[in-house]
C-alpha cells in the first residue's frame, strides 16, 4: 500500500513463507478511530518529524519513502527505505516510522489477523523547519566554528615543534587573530547569491619582521571565499615575531580558519 498525497494506492508485495505480509486484506489496518489512516498518518507524521541538523547545514530538502509492515498485533515492523535521500532525511524518516506507536487495529484477512505492508512519502521542506530545529542546527553550527576558534587560536597561542622558544603574538586585537579575521570578512555577493558559506583554512608565515607572508589557501570552499580569505589574512597588521635563541625567526602556522556563514 502506498500512501500519495490525499490517498492510498496499492501495490502488491512479496509474501515471506513463514509471516505471509499483504499489500490488500478484507478489512485494512486502522490507525486511529475517528479518522481515516491517510489523515491519522500524515497528522501523525506532521507532528513527529524533525528537519534533521545535518540536513538543514547542507540546505538538504526532498521527499523520501519508507516501507513498513503492521503485523497482526498492530506493531510496525520491518521498517526501510524503499527510496531513500539525504543520510540526515533517511535517519529521521526511519525513527519517526519506527517510533509510531501501536496500530489501534490490525488488518483482517477471511477473518484473521494479518500483516500488511505500507509506503509512506516523508516531505522535508526548510519552510516547515520549526524554531527548535533552526535553534539546534545554530547550536551546533556555533559549537563547530568555536572549536575551529579555539583549536586555531591554541595553535596561534603557543610554540611549535620547530623549536621556537616563544610563539608569534599578534598585538592587533586584543582578542586574537581569530577575532580581528572575523572582523575583517566582508561577504562576497556572488557567494551570498549563491549560497554558498563554509570554513576556508589558509596556511601562512609570520617572517622574522612579523610580517605575514607566504599566504595560500590549504582547503578551500568556493572561489570567491577563498579570495576574500586570502585578502584578509595578507592584509593582517604585523605580528610580534616567534623567536628562538633570543633572536626574531620566521614561523609557519598552518589550518587557521576563516569561516563564512551565511545569516
Amino acid at each position: 500500500m502506498l500512501l500519495s498525497g490525499n490517498q492510498l494506492v496499492y501495490a502488491q508485495q512479496p509474501a515471506t513463507p513463514a509471516e505471509p505480509v499483504y499489500a490488500v486484506v478484507d478489512k485494512m489496518p486502522r490507525f486511529r478511530s475517528g479518522d481515516s489512516t491517510t489523515v491519522a498518518l500524515l497528522n501523525y507524521l506532521g507532528q513527529n518529524t524533525r528537519y534533521p541538523v545535518g540536513a538543514l547545514q547542507d540546505r538538504a530538502t526532498g521527499r523520501v519513502f519508507v516501507s513498513f509492515v503492521v503485523n497482526r498485533t498492530g506493531r510496525v515492523e520491518q521498517v526501510k527505505m524503499a527510496k531513500p535521500g539525504h543520510p540526515a532525511l533517511n535517519t529521521e524518516a526511519l525513527r519517526v516510522v519506527s517510533e509510531m506507536p501501536r496500530w489501534e487495529v490490525p488488518g483482517q484477512k477471511a477473518g484473521q489477523p494479518v500483516s500488511v505492508s505500507f509506503t509512506v512519502p516523508i516531505t522535508f521542506n526548510m519552510r516547515t523547519a520549526t524554531p527548535a530545529d533552526i535553534q539546534a542546527m545554530q547550536g551546533k553550527r556555533r559549537a563547530a566554528v568555536q572549536k575551529q576558534l579555539d583549536d586555531a587560536q591554541a595553535q596561534l597561542a603557543s610554540p611549535t615543534a620547530a623549536g621556537h622558544e616563544a610563539a608569534a603574538v599578534f598585538l592587533a586585537d586584543p582578542l586574537g587573530a581569530t577575532h580581528y579575521i572575523a572582523r575583517q570578512v566582508q561577504y562576497p555577493l556572488d557567494a551570498s547569491r549563491a549560497q554558498q558559506q563554509g570554513t576556508v583554512l589558509v596556511d601562512f608565515v609570520v617572517g622574522s619582521d612579523g610580517k605575514v607572508t607566504d599566504v595560500r589557501v590549504a582547503k578551500g570552499v568556493f572561489p570567491s571565499l577563498d579570495s576574500e580569505a586570502l585578502r584578509v589574512v595578507s592584509g593582517m597588521p604585523a605580528w610580534q615575531p616567534a623567536t628562538r635563541e633570543g633572536q626574531p625567526v620566521a614561523m609557519p602556522l598552518t589550518g587557521v580558519p576563516v569561516t563564512f556563514r551565511l545569516k
